[in-house]
C-alpha cells in the first residue's frame, strides 16, 4: 500500500467553495495537482522546504 496522495479537496470556508485537485504530470514533466475546474495548479518546489 502506498501513502502517495492522488487527489484531495481544498475548502474555502469563507465562501463554502470546494476545489478538487488531482495529481497529474505538468507540461514541463514535473508532478503537481491540477484543479478540476480549470488550469490551476498546486506544485511543491524542493527549494521552498526549509
Amino acid at each position: 500500500m502506498s501513502n502517495e496522495v492522488l487527489a484531495f479537496e481544498l475548502c474555502r470556508q469563507s465562501e463554502g467553495l470546494v476545489y478538487r485537485f488531482a495529481r497529474m504530470t505538468r507540461p514541463d514533466g514535473s508532478v503537481g495537482f491540477k484543479r478540476a475546474d480549470g488550469d490551476y495548479w498546486i506544485v511543491w518546489k524542493p527549494d521552498w522546504a526549509g
